[in-house]
């Protein structure tokens, strides 16, 4: 078993690529986040329907109260057991300007106590509040280590991308 996991969740399948990626720089295990719902592939339409059940009607404010996530489609099997490593690594798309809700019931459910936490996620510049409700959703022992937007200027560009991702794995804890 390695000591890094990437946890992480792909509609359209460029979250499958950086994973990875991810993979072959670090060795790490790699689980991806299934729902149990089938969420349109169209962006529009998918962020309509995480709009309507998160009740956003335009950009939510930094702060604002993240939504009941019990009320969202839930994952998949099991969550997967982290007691044996050390450093988890979370990617996923924006939508709604912030956490899919995968990613977001993973974070909610997850022990992530104690853990060294890596995040990046993907996005057409629209992540306004991502990185401040990831992070009211991690536990307060948790160390939440670096994060790494990935607009589609850097996805686009393959050279770029893998300095990008060069930085955010750089681990040094």
């Amino acid at each position: 078993m390695a000591d890094t996991v990437l946890i992480y969740y792909s509609l359209t399948g460029l979250n499958d690529v950086i994973a990875d990626r991810v993979r072959q720089k670090t060795g790490a295990d790699v689980v991806k986040l299934e729902p149990d719902f089938n969420y349109p592939k169209a962006m529009y339409s998918c962020w309509d329907i995480v709009r309507k059940w998160r009740g956003v009607g335009s950009i939510p404010k930094h702060g604002q109260p993240l939504p009941d996530i019990s009320k969202a489609p839930q994952l998949k099997g099991s969550l997967p057991d982290l007691a044996g490593y050390q450093r988890v690594i979370i990617g996923g798309p924006v939508w709604g300007w912030t956490m899919a809700n995968p990613i977001m019931t993973f974070l909610t459910s997850a022990n992530l106590s104690g853990k060294d936490v890596y995040a990046y996620w993907t996005c057409v510049n629209t992540d306004y509040n991502y990185e401040v409700d990831f992070k009211s959703l991690l536990p307060a022992d948790a160390k939440y280590r670096k994060d790494l937007c990935i607009d589609s200027e850097i996805s686009d560009n393959p050279e770029h991308l893998e300095q990008s991702l060069n930085q955010l794995l750089e681990f040094g804890d």
